[in-house]
């Protein structure tokens, strides 16, 4: 390995980073920005740090986004690029591993392929969980590790095609000298588990992981993006600083979907329920119904509560609530299935092209007090006559939240998948 000197590289190699970008980076614009932007989530109005921000491209993405963004940035060609590009934001000299802020000050933290060019990784994770608030999210983007074991990811013929990605040497943190047009700079390679241990370390807590890959649009305008369909070389984090209630919400008590939901709405940005909106809340009755599946008004606000963190909801609370599915309904995010008994559950939600079907209560209920005719739809709806038997045992099981499947019920999933199916022969 040979030396490279002045601030890993970059210095040097800043008024040819700058080109680079300005022709166009498809791995951040066809993979990485779209996945960064769905993880931040609605920024307007928050204030947001982008350390090691470069030129400030992603800055002035969230800029228009309607955020007040800080860019970060060590490197003095890139750090003057970005304050000529954009007169009127902030743009900061200073270092990952030394941020120089306030406690809590940012609702949002932004490491955008960050981490590998910096040497004191720990101690600048350590440094943005500290500037977020409680509540408060680091957004991340990073080379998956096994791709960076090697200067080179991909392992290729002599013609240069791309065979495989080779791994060296996974579990050694090492240097890696990095040389492409005009740019030479240092990375920095380290197996997923000393990465996780320091986020973990820190107190953040993991909310989502992405491995990007391109739409059929970023394969059709750069045919050799589809080799990133068989390995994804970046993968996406959000992680969240603990604090308060409400704001990350997991399933309720005898939920036997997804844990956490993903309620996306309420990612941090709202904690007080009197300041939620009714379209807010339209769109977590499209999250709730999407994941649960059809689903009673009941339902919905059982998981509405708990995705609150309340102990129950209050007359103004549930009025919202109500305005919020009558909106979900107007706008087409979820559509009524069939009315229920009016002493059961109201107005069965689903969303549009789900498979629906009518349910009177979610929740634990003894098998044997489900018609066998509301089992039979079920088979019909969800398509269970074409699925292998055991998975379709354990879907429908999953539907109704039972744990357990006993001779009776075996009986009678059989029976009304048999009815399903129609006669044969």
């Amino acid at each position: 390995m040979t030396v490279i000197s002045g601030n890993g590289g970059w210095d040097a190699s800043a008024s040819n980073w700058i080109l680079n970008i300005d022709r166009g980076d498809r791995n951040r614009e066809m993979l990485l920005d779209p996945a960064m932007l769905e993880l931040a989530g609605d920024v307007s109005g928050l204030r947001i740090l982008d350390v090691g921000c470069g030129e400030g491209r992603f800055c002035r993405i969230m800029s228009r986004r309607g955020a007040a963004v800080v860019g970060l940035e060590p490197t003095a060609g890139l750090l003057k690029a970005a304050r000529e590009r954009d007169p009127s934001g902030e743009y900061v000299d200073g270092r990952a591993e030394s941020l120089p802020f306030d406690d809590e000050s940012f609702d949002v933290v932004i490491a955008y392929l960050v981490l590998i060019d910096v040497l004191d990784y720990r101690t600048a994770i350590q440094e943005m969980a500290r500037v977020v608030r409680p509540e408060g999210r680091l957004v991340v983007a990073n080379i998956n590790p096994f791709a960076s074991t090697r200067a080179t990811a991909w392992y290729r013929t002599e013609s240069g095609q791309k065979l495989h990605v080779a791994v060296e040497d996974y579990y050694d943190e090492k240097v890696l000298d990095l040389e492409w047009s005009g740019i030479r700079i240092v990375n920095y390679h380290r197996p997923l588990e000393s990465y996780m241990s320091a986020f973990l370390e820190s107190g953040l807590l993991l909310r989502a992981y992405r491995e990007p890959r391109p739409t059929f649009e970023a394969v059709e305008a750069y045919p050799d993006m589809i080799d990133e369909y068989r390995v994804p070389l970046f993968h996406t984090m959000l992680w969240q600083k603990p604090g308060g209630r409400g704001a990350m919400p997991t399933a309720g008590k005898g939920s036997s979907r997804l844990e956490p939901l993903p309620y996306t709405v309420f990612d941090g940005s709202v904690s007080n329920p009197k300041e939620v909106t009714h379209s807010e809340i339209a769109a977590v009755v499209e999250q709730i119904v999407r994941v649960e599946g059809p689903a009673t008004v009941r339902t919905v606000f059982e998981r509405y509560r708990d995705s609150m963190g309340l102990g129950r909801l209050t007359g103004s609370t549930r009025e919202a609530v109500e305005f919020g599915v009558a909106k979900a309904i107007s706008k087409g995010l979820v559509e009524v299935v069939e009315t229920a008994p009016a002493d059961k559950s109201g107005n069965v939600l689903c969303v549009p092209g789900a498979p629906r079907v009518l349910i009177r209560e979610r929740g634990p209920r003894s098998f044997e007090d489900i018609p066998i005719g509301e089992l039979v739809e079920l088979a019909i709806r969800m398509e269970l006559t074409d699925e292998p038997e055991e998975l379709a045992h354990r879907r429908v099981l999953e539907f109704y939240g039972l744990k357990r499947l006993t001779s009776g019920v075996l009986e009678r999933l059989q029976r009304a998948i048999s009815e399903a199916a129609g006669p044969t022969g």
